[in-house]
């Protein structure tokens, strides 16, 4: 009986998530959002940018040229890392939170659920800990390396 009230609000969680997800990658095709370039921005029906002068002038705005550039795969990239950060793990982590603190709430007097409630404490914390220093560690790398500031931009200014 037990397992079977958890299985059920576990599996109505995920569905919650998934559905308010669901919209987020519907969207992840228009312009300034995940993908930065491939856009018809003047509405002439081609993607192309109409002068080869746009790399020098405007690659370094997102959503300033059509054609895609590798520092759009980049930016792509790290909007997807971003995507996968703050819109994914740290809702679902706030969830698994919730989750916890039900199960810490109704345990009435049953240790191994307590015990349970304070593994998915743990587990979610570390999870996001993890999450967020990959993400710290990636973004250094990608401003270090990359970025329009950084004396070591491999990719001009």
């Amino acid at each position: 009986m037990h397992n079977s009230v958890t299985h059920r609000f576990v599996s109505a969680i995920f569905l919650g998530v998934l559905i308010l997800v669901t919209p987020f990658s519907v969207f992840a095709a228009s312009p300034s959002t995940i993908i930065p370039c491939g856009f018809d921005i003047n509405g002439d029906g081609a993607v192309k940018d109409p002068s080869p002068l746009v790399w020098a002038s405007n690659a370094t705005t997102p959503g300033n040229h059509e054609e895609c550039y590798f520092n759009d795969v980049i930016e792509t990239a790290q909007n997807v890392i971003n995507f996968l950060i703050f819109k994914i793990a740290a809702p679902l982590g706030a969830v698994m939170f919730a989750y916890a603190g039900f199960l810490y709430v109704t345990n009435r007097g049953n240790e191994g659920q307590v015990k349970q409630a304070h593994d998915v404490f743990l587990n979610v914390f570390w999870g996001l800990i993890i999450a967020l220093a990959a993400w710290v560690t990636v973004n250094f790398i990608l401003e270090f390396f990359l970025g329009t500031g950084s004396s070591f931009n491999f990719l001009g200014p």
